[in-house]
């Protein structure tokens, strides 16, 4: 008799926490489960832009290492790097001076490259960024070709002269490149997060 009384007790008090212990699961559920199928967090999703600009800052950085272009006549060969023209032994040529600071350039946008990964939080200013990078590095390009030119009708001057472009001439082409793609995945992002802000 107290055995039965005891279960129908039971039963009475777990219904009434069933709807509680009903309505808590689905509070549970609801605040987190379906926040983290809409919810987007801008770091997830920074990692192709990143590895973009990320080679694209690399690559800046290491034209100093390699010729703009490569000259060779009948007294030697010369390389045109991106602090000056220089001959075979490594003395720069004096007479040729370069107008444009390449290397100084190229520096700046490797650093500008480099800053603008950590604005993964400000995607606007981000593609800012990333476009003044492209026009700088456009310029630059531009600036590289007319250099060559220059110093190429500098020593063709009584001599036969056979030049070829270098790496660091190829360089910044493929930073603009990883720019165009960097800034595609950044407006690719962004649409995601405005997306998602509002289904929340």
């Amino acid at each position: 008799m107290l055995r039965g009384s005891y279960d129908n007790g039971n039963g009475f008090f777990a219904f009434l926490l069933a709807g509680p212990i009903r309505d808590l699961l689905f509070s549970i559920r609801s605040r987190y489960f379906r926040r983290s199928a809409t919810h987007v967090d801008p770091r997830m999703i920074q990692r192709k832009q990143s590895l973009f600009l990320l080679l694209a800052a690399l690559l800046a950085f290491a034209t100093w290492l390699f010729p703009i272009s490569s000259y060779k006549r009948n007294d030697g060969t010369y390389q045109l790097k991106t602090l000056g023209l220089y001959a075979e032994d490594g003395v720069e040529v004096a007479d040729v001076g370069l107008r444009i600071p390449f290397a100084a350039i190229l520096t700046v946008i490797g650093a500008g490259l480099l800053f603008c990964i950590f604005l993964y939080k400000n995607r606007t200013r981000q593609m800012r960024f990333v476009r003044a990078a492209f026009l700088l590095t456009l310029a630059v390009t531009a600036f590289m070709f007319i250099t060559d030119n220059s110093v190429q009708a500098y020593l063709m001057v009584d001599h036969v002269l056979v030049s070829t472009y270098g790496l660091s001439f190829y360089m910044p082409l493929a930073i603009l490149v990883l720019c165009v793609l960097a800034e595609r995945s950044i407006k690719a992002d962004d649409a995601l997060v405005r997306s998602a802000d509002r289904l929340r």
